[in-house]
């Protein structure tokens, strides 16, 4: 997993009750991730202690790009402060399992391995500085996770040869996209049958390797230069494709 600069923005206040404001909450705030965060810890905290969040979007909903476990992992990180818990990271790392497979990743950043249910997050060094153009198509469809997982079959899946060799070069201070390997790839077709069209169209612009983020239907390629990587993406969304240009994040500049 690789934590990158694409962001949405969390700000927290002292209140006296819990308030979760800004675009894209959904009609029902209780499942929104920010606001189950915040009441967790609240819960552990043993006490009612308020705040005022406010939420501004800027990852694409539903997108396979962690959106939501960011800012679950951000509001845990927050609210420790804001309420001066001083719960350590092992301590916020249980916390961030009860809401979500990828929450326990977001709070540590960078680049690292995730096992198991993606709770067991093992650092890797950080990543040499690339740029990522993301096409993301469509969004914010019901229920896409457990549809992609219940489309997907034996072959999907492999015995993690990719993922312990793209570790070891990593290790090594490089990056090798051949390692690259996504269960989702076969079944992301089905569910998205125009996804194609987005693929084709990062490539014919410059994209070398297009490449399926988590559950997708976001897709990306990786460059090695910032202004080529803005070009590309300049040129897709002449094409008519939502695009967005970031950075790869170090473990340091993760960290709030």
């Amino acid at each position: 997993m690789q934590s990158v600069d694409l962001a949405d923005t969390l700000t927290f206040a002292h209140s006296s009750r819990l308030e979760l404001e800004g675009d894209q909450i959904g009609a029902s705030k209780e499942d929104n991730l920010v606001y189950r965060a915040a009441r967790l810890l609240e819960d552990v905290a043993g006490r009612s202690l308020g705040a005022r969040i406010c939420l501004r979007k800027v990852i694409p909903l539903a997108s396979g790009l962690g959106g939501g476990s960011s800012n679950a992992a951000t509001t845990i990180k927050g609210l420790n402060a804001l309420w001066d818990l001083g719960m350590d990271s092992s301590e916020l790392h249980v916390i961030a399992q009860e809401l979500g497979s990828d929450v326990p990743f977001f709070l540590y950043g960078g680049t690292a391995l995730a096992e198991n249910r993606g709770d067991v997050v093992s650092p890797l060094p950080d990543l040499p500085r690339r740029w990522v153009v993301l096409l993301c198509p469509f969004t914010g469809m019901p229920g896409k996770t457990g549809l992609l997982y219940s489309s997907l079959s034996s072959k999907d899946f492999s015995h993690g040869d990719n993922s312990r060799a793209l570790v070891r070069d990593l290790e090594m201070g490089r990056l090798t996209e051949e390692y690259f390997h996504n269960a989702f790839n076969g079944a992301i077709n089905e569910v998205f049958p125009g996804l194609e069209g987005a693929r084709m169209a990062l490539q014919q612009h410059g994209g070398r390797a297009v490449h399926l983020s988590g559950s997708g239907p976001s897709i990306f390629s990786v460059f090695m230069d910032e202004a080529k990587a803005h070009c590309v993406a300049n040129a897709v969304r002449a094409s008519g494709f939502d695009a967005h240009v970031a950075q790869t994040m170090m473990a340091e500049e993760s960290r709030l």
